[in-house]
């Protein structure tokens, strides 16, 4: 699942670069990554983005986000 800026988004098979062949994620040993964002208590406003990364393939699920949204919001309200 990808979505527009500011949304969630799960990645759950990592791909390399077509022109280099390099891994695009923050590790080479990524092959998973979930970002979510983290929103201020009305979820008007978004303070920043949560991204998280695993070695392993289809490492993140629906529960994973609902977690990490829920972390991302408590981390935006200690941050305002």
């Amino acid at each position: 699942m990808q979505e527009a800026a500011g949304n969630r988004g799960i990645c759950a098979g990592w791909r390399r670069h077509p022109k280099t062949n390099e891994a695009t994620g923050a590790f080479h040993t990524t092959r998973s990554e979930i970002v979510v964002p983290m929103r201020n208590n009305d979820h008007q406003r978004i303070l920043g983005m949560m991204d998280v990364e695993s070695d392993k393939l289809n490492a993140f699920g629906e529960e994973d986000r609902e977690f990490l949204e829920r972390a991302g919001g408590l981390i935006a309200h200690c941050l305002h």
